[in-house]
């Protein structure tokens, strides 16, 4: 069996294990997290930066602000777009459990300015430190990461800089960034298939005309050579191994002995659809990485080890 084939039938056993978890638990999430959306204030904001200005949206309880404030670090690209309804009903939930929760685009993404192919790993990096910075400004604390997908990569490496956090907590981050990068150019191989019948430019082809200036459609977002070349050199196990502040790690895989050999962080294995990718059929209850995320935070010490 080839490497497709089994990401495929691996992907269809967890989005199997997952509805059968949503159905068991669907009252019980339904009760918790439905019309949310009545019961918190949101506030939309832009924040202004050196290449453009930053959407964010503030999500602030009616009740007593009784936890750390959150930012979440988006998914990138389509996976942003896949996930757009979720980053709202967990936003949501996270602040009518006692969070202050700051929501933001990254440039060149949702509501905020720019072009997203003239976006870098660098400018997404200071979107996240621009959005830690509103949120401190505006809560009066240090924030928690809450990272999901390429975002959790993204606050990992933000660590490593030694931006300030309280804590960090990663949604299915992107381990192999050179796998995530070689992911998205099969997307723009697979349309050349559609569209042309034949394969005119291979993944090789496409990162040499990245480099040479060109920009790579992946369903319509441009990845730029720069933007490729930083994934493609980021040292995620050398980030993972300095982590010292409190992390919650949740993926649908087994963590690496990297993760788990670390004492910062509580790593758990937990069933979720994949909500950062196309919908088999509508999904109306937060991931249960959700659930998880909430007693971690209510725990208020932010527990080390790690959980199997």
């Amino acid at each position: 069996m080839n490497r497709i084939a089994t990401d495929a039938v691996m992907l269809e056993a967890i989005e199997t294990i997952g509805r059968r978890l949503i159905a068991q638990d669907q009252s019980e999430q339904g009760r918790m997290f439905t019309r949310l959306y009545d019961k918190v204030r949101e506030t939309p904001l832009w924040l202004s930066t050196a290449n453009g200005d930053l959407y964010a949206v503030e999500y602030a309880t009616k009740g007593t602000v009784s936890r750390p404030p959150v930012v979440i670090a988006p998914p990138d690209g389509e996976e942003r777009a896949w996930a757009a309804r979720t980053m709202v009903l967990v936003a949501r939930a996270l602040a009518h459990c006692g969070s202050m929760v700051y929501r933001f685009d990254h440039l060149g993404q949702g509501e905020s300015e720019g072009n997203y192919e003239a976006t870098t790993w660098a400018s997404r990096q200071a979107d996240l430190d621009a959005a830690l910075q509103m949120a401190q400004g505006r809560s009066g604390q240090t924030p928690i990461v809450l990272g999901v997908r390429l975002g959790g990569t993204l606050a990992l490496a933000a660590v490593k800089r030694g931006t300030p956090m309280a804590g960090l907590v990663v949604w299915e981050p992107v381990v192999d960034p050179a796998q995530y990068v070689h992911q998205l150019l099969r997307v723009n191989v697979s349309t050349q298939m559609v569209a042309l019948g034949r394969i005119e430019r291979d993944r090789s082809d496409l990162i040499a005309d990245a480099r040479s200036g060109g920009v790579i459609s992946v369903n319509g977002y441009g990845l730029s050579g720069p933007f490729i070349d930083a994934l493609l050199a980021l040292d995620l196990d050398s980030k993972i191994g300095q982590l010292s502040i409190p992390t919650l790690w949740l993926s649908t895989m087994s963590a690496d002995q990297t993760v788990t050999s670390n004492p910062s962080v509580v790593a758990k294995r937990v069933s979720t659809l994949p909500f950062w990718k196309e919908p088999k059929s509508h999904r109306s209850v937060p991931p249960s990485f959700l659930a998880e995320t909430v007693e971690w935070l209510a725990s208020d010490r932010h527990g080390r080890g790690v959980a199997k």
